[in-house]
């Protein structure tokens, strides 16, 4: 009915998406400073998937695309960050392989893979200089600079 009276846009969808930015930028806030990365990661992409199924049921399909890019940018693109900073080591150094699937998944849906990509290259180089540079360790430097490729290799 809005849409058929030309008064969706700005009577009804403007409005919901304002208040779908504020209500999704303090949640982002919140459930980072609460959760765990994987489990934030998680949330986001249940969002997601709410936002979507909320157009397909309840509002004008034009409406998915500026809804899904308010949530993409309040919950995961003022987060990416903090995200690296909060869990990409703890992912990387569990070799938690779902977990970084789904940070792929979710920073390419907002352009931070050069991001994720530099965060790997960091954690490349300070894990294995920390392999290099371990005294204690030094006659098993070559076998576990070999174990740190091949699990990089699974990645």
């Amino acid at each position: 009915m809005f849409t058929a009276l030309g008064i969706y846009p700005e009577s009804l969808e403007k409005p919901f998406l304002e208040r779908t930015s504020e209500f999704y930028a303090a949640e982002g806030i919140k459930y980072m400073q609460q959760s765990y990365v994987p489990d934030y990661l998680k949330h986001v992409e249940i969002r997601l998937h709410e936002d979507y199924d909320r157009c397909l049921l309840y509002l004008d399909m034009s409406t998915r695309r500026p809804l899904v890019a308010t949530a993409e940018k309040q919950l995961l693109d003022r987060h990416i960050s903090a995200i690296l900073e909060k869990g990409f080591m703890l992912l990387m150094d569990g070799n938690h392989m779902e977990d970084l699937q789904r940070m792929n998944y979710l920073f390419s849906r907002v352009n931070a893979l050069e991001s994720l990509r530099q965060a790997i290259s960091s954690y490349i180089h300070k894990t294995g200089q920390g392999i290099v540079m371990d005294e204690e360790k030094d006659k098993d430097m070559v076998s576990s600079l070999l174990d740190f490729k091949a699990s990089l290799d699974t990645i």
